[in-house]
């Protein structure tokens, strides 16, 4: 298995928050894009920032939920990282950024069994994922 560091790195290769969202302002869409952004260049409180945002514009929002969590993720905050996956899985459960995120979040605790049941779970669903591969 990979170290810790080289997991939280390649969360800057995941997730794509630039789909627009249905049902929510327009306005929440850009805050979302610029958490991505911010997160991939390593200013996660920016990212914080943005993220929220955009979640209090609109609850709903699956980029946002997700970006959340993978700053909570970043921040060591398991809980809350775990709890907006959940949230996301719940809404979309073929959600492979989320799936991806449980891993993750498993693999941080040191459940290597959940963990390697979410990977194959993004695997399955979309099989050129190979940060989930490598966790195999």
């Amino acid at each position: 298995m990979r170290t810790a560091l080289s997991a939280l790195v390649s969360l800057l290769l995941i997730a794509d928050g630039a789909v627009a969202q249905a049902g929510c302002p327009g306005d929440a869409d850009p805050l979302v894009e610029r958490g991505w952004v911010l997160y991939r260049d390593g200013a996660i409180d920016s990212a914080r920032v943005a993220f929220g945002e955009a979640l209090r514009r609109c609850p709903a929002h699956i980029g946002a939920t997700i970006g959340d969590g993978y700053v909570q993720l970043r921040a060591g905050d398991l809980e809350a990282a775990a709890a907006r996956f959940r949230t996301v899985l719940e809404r979309d459960p073929d959600n492979v950024d989320a799936a991806m995120g449980v891993g993750l979040v498993a693999w941080r605790r040191g459940d290597t069994d959940a963990a390697r049941t979410a990977f194959r779970r993004v695997l399955a669903r979309d099989s050129t994922r190979g940060e989930a591969r490598e966790f195999l």
